[in-house]
């Protein structure tokens, strides 16, 4: 909810700010918003498409794991897969069973690529200010950015019945039946200005009666569109001219200042390591259950991201309120690490892992995340990409690469301190 009256807020300020702008101020707005949302992965003007091919599972039962590896051709794949089955002693692809065959050799994307107009092979040879260009250029002759911000502009659009929580049914009702008469309305008027001869009842030639849609009168009413908190905040942080922190700049600023509350004199001052290699903020499907949750109420840690080194990813993570619950109840008992976090999850021992972002992603919008009670968040953070995409050099000696958490003590920590 708090983050619905978010969006509704930045709605209502975009459309006063939005307004007063002239034709001009709006073309130039339009170019900023396209360069700002180039390469959104809803909005922007780059639609990828997978390409297919085929994903093999390399099952091992030692200590460097299961792993998987993708083909374009499904015969280089099954010899990949025989040639890892025959190192192993494992039984032929062809001599195992039916069910097996298909877990183990299947049909996946393994790659994207460009849709529409614009050329791969030229766009890849392109710097990255040159392919935003281009991009910005495709979003122009679209026209779809400027419809959009010409449903903002206008507010509501014409008989869509605006976003909003009603606290009754009658209001809920009230809101539908305004727009529907609204549009009913300006049909009596179109209908009666479209009458050549009211004795003949003829319509003129150049009469304009399909402002509805007499195939499906039940879309005569629609829910007016909603443009998503990315989309408002890009647009916000156009109109007021503000350079809002990344979550990468936020978290560089912040761990020098909060990392002295809670590691050795030693270690203060080394660049953050990610959580995946991380004696203060890495916790592993190995780690000890109380433990972890000890150590978390000894350094003021609300929220602990888990970690899986055998797939590589975050698989869920630990709340410091749900865990004291589910000690006070003895809950955790059948379960000494988080080895088997799957049951933990259903069992409610656990939670899912937190939201992924970039390290380029707005600060601002993670705080209304923040706000509807989400208590971390994770990016994955790589130097080179970081600097060839424009970061701030100072950011690349704080961070290390890798899977990074962000929890509002490091955005409360950034604006006490940098504003």
């Amino acid at each position: 909810m708090i983050e619905n009256n978010h969006i509704s807020n930045n709605r209502s300020e975009i459309y006063n700010l939005l307004r007063g702008k002239n034709a001009e101020e709006f073309e130039s707005i339009v170019t900023r918003l396209c360069g700002e949302l180039a390469f959104h992965s809803s909005r922007g003007g780059v639609k990828l498409v997978p390409t297919m091919g085929w994903c093999i599972i390399k099952y091992s039962p030692y200590g460097e794991g299961t792993k998987h590896a993708l083909f374009s051709e499904r015969e280089a794949a099954l010899k990949h897969l025989n040639e890892h089955h025959e190192k192993y002693k494992f039984p032929m692809f062809d001599e195992v069973g039916k069910t097996l065959q298909k877990v183990l050799c299947f049909e996946s994307p393994i790659g994207f690529t460009i849709k529409g107009s614009l050329e791969e092979s030229v766009f890849q040879n392109l710097t990255l200010e040159e392919q935003r260009t281009e991009v910005v250029k495709q979003m122009q002759k679209s026209e779809n950015m400027k419809r959009n911000l010409n449903d903002l502009r206008t507010e509501t659009a014409q008989y869509e019945v605006s976003i909003k929580n009603h606290q009754s049914l009658k209001s809920l009702k009230d809101a539908y039946s305004y727009s529907l008469k609204q549009r009913l309305k300006d049909y009596v008027a179109a209908v009666h200005d479209s009458i050549e001869s009211p004795r003949d009842m003829d319509l003129k030639e150049n009469h304009g009666l399909k402002s509805i849609p007499h195939k499906n009168p039940a879309k005569w009413v629609s829910i007016e569109k909603d443009p998503g908190a990315s989309f408002l905040n890009a647009l916000r942080t156009i109109l007021l001219d503000t350079k809002v922190a990344s979550l990468a700049e936020v978290l560089a600023y912040s761990h020098p200042i909060l990392e002295v509350e809670y590691v050795t004199e030693s270690v203060v001052g080394t660049p953050r390591k990610p959580i995946n290699d991380n004696d203060v903020h890495g916790v592993f499907t190995t780690s000890k259950v109380e433990d972890v949750i000890e150590i978390m109420a000894k350094k003021g840690f609300d929220n602990q991201p888990v970690y899986c080194k055998e797939s590589g990813r975050c698989i869920g993570s630990i709340r410091l309120r749900e865990a004291m619950k589910n000690l006070y109840l003895g809950r955790y008992s059948n379960h000494n690490t988080f080895q088997n976090y799957q049951d933990m999850i259903k069992e409610n021992l656990m939670l899912l892992p937190p939201p992924m972002f970039s390290p380029s992603d707005s600060i601002e919008y993670v705080v209304s995340i923040f706000n509807s009670g989400c208590e971390a968040v994770l990016f994955e953070f790589d130097k080179e990409t970081w600097l060839e995409y424009g970061g701030a050099p100072e950011v690349t000696e704080v961070l290390e690469n890798g899977l990074h958490i962000l929890t509002p003590h490091d955005a409360v920590i950034y604006f006490l301190k940098k504003n």
